[in-house]
């Protein structure tokens, strides 16, 4: 009787061990889970982390109005001027790349940005939104969530959003000529629509590419291949997300800042803080304030551009509505040797995203009269909006002052 009293007593206490064990196998990983969520929560992001815009604007001793123009489709842009005491001199327009938004031109903490440089230098400067980024996201009938408002691709970007813009601040200026500064997308969609229409180059006094492609894109990048897989886009349509690539929480960025090794290597195909031996608690703060979000409609047009090897053609509408839009049955397509404005062509010596190769192929799509400056430089795709090396502005000033 004793040794089968025994034989239950150590069966009950592994029973009980086993019991235990399973709940700590459970229990230990959501623990700690919890106590790194605090930890993440606890961190501190810099400060300007915590700015809006027009905070960090005044923050830096300027001021700023913000205008909000409305394209014929409808979608309502904002736009911030940005002065010292009161707006002067020539215009000076900047636009994003595909994914940003205005604050791409402001939020350098490793030199003075790029928009800021030129308020200085005397340049009546306006920082512009594209359509679905996080300060242009209304329109006059569509709701924000509804799928006709972001039925719109980049193609209607180069036929809306760019002309209103500069009909615009003609208007509010009084200059017949405006100056034009594009990053990445922003540089190629207005090039594009020089290529379009040769006759707005009466409206521009010079364009200055930065990072800018013209025909033909070979991507390096292999987070911008994932992004414009059709694996991806299929995923996004699937699961009914319209728009990518937004601003994160701070939770994500606090992240971003607890593990910064694997953050830079995710990012360095777009921005190498290592080039240039910038801050790395840059890294946050930039993926908070960098991306405003671009539209799954908007990459699966760019994918067909990339993949048309030089074919750049506005969106194809349908017969009817090709008509309605463009006068023609096709979607009109760019001639690059039509521009008749003057470009400027700043590239990036380690650009993954448009590569040297890139933008030597729009040097060679461009009528030579018409370019007034080509040069690769010491940079890669971010580092020209966010490093400490800001000395390709030299020459930024330079052309703007001699083209005025």
């Amino acid at each position: 009787m004793l040794r089968q009293h025994q034989f239950h007593f150590g069966v009950d206490i592994n029973y009980k061990k086993l019991i235990m064990n399973k709940i700590i196998a459970i229990a230990a990983p959501l623990i700690l889970s919890v106590l790194l969520h605090i930890y993440i929560l606890n961190q501190e992001l810099i400060p300007e982390a915590y700015y809006n815009i027009e905070d960090l604007i005044t923050s830096k001793g300027y001021n700023f109005t913000y205008h909000y123009v409305i394209t014929d489709d409808g979608y309502i842009l904002k736009a911030f001027r940005i002065f010292k005491s009161s707006p002067n001199g020539k215009p000076i327009l900047f636009m994003h790349g595909l994914a940003g938004n205005a604050d791409c031109f402001l939020i350098n903490i490793n030199s003075k940005a790029p928009a800021f440089r030129l308020v200085d230098e005397g340049f009546d400067v306006w920082v512009l939104n594209s359509r679905g980024n996080n300060y242009s996201r209304n329109h006059t009938i569509y709701d924000v969530e509804s799928k006709e408002f972001w039925a719109y691709t980049a193609s209607d970007i180069t036929f809306y959003d760019i002309p209103t813009y500069i009909k615009y601040i003609k208007g509010i200026t009084g200059y017949d000529k405006l100056s034009y500064i594009g990053h990445s997308h922003g540089a190629s969609l207005m090039i594009a629509y020089l290529a379009l229409n040769s006759d707005f180059s009466e409206d521009i006094s010079v364009v200055i590419s930065i990072a800018g492609n013209g025909p033909q894109v070979n991507l390096r990048s292999y987070m911008v291949k994932l992004a414009l897989s059709n694996f991806f886009l299929d995923f996004a349509d699937w699961i009914g997300i319209k728009v990518v690539m937004d601003s994160p929480s701070y939770w994500v960025a606090k992240l971003i800042q607890v593990f910064p090794m694997g953050a830079y290597y995710l990012s360095r195909d777009i921005y190498d803080y290592t080039i240039h031996k910038d801050k790395p608690e840059g890294i946050a703060y930039y993926a908070l304030k960098f991306q405003g979000g671009v539209g799954i409609n908007s990459l699966r047009y760019c994918k067909s551009l990339i993949e048309s090897h030089g074919l750049i053609q506005l969106y194809d509408h349908g017969p009817i509505k090709n008509m309605e839009l463009y006068g023609s049955i096709e979607p009109p397509i760019a001639d690059y040797s039509k521009v008749k404005s003057k470009i400027a062509i700043i590239g990036g010596k380690y650009d993954k995203l448009i590569h040297p190769d890139d933008t030597f192929s729009l040097y060679k799509s461009l009528p030579k009269e018409i370019v007034i400056h080509y040069k690769i430089y010491e940079h890669d795709h971010g580092t020209f909006l966010l490093s400490k090396n800001m000395d390709y502005l030299e020459d930024v000033i330079r052309i703007l002052n001699s083209n005025k």
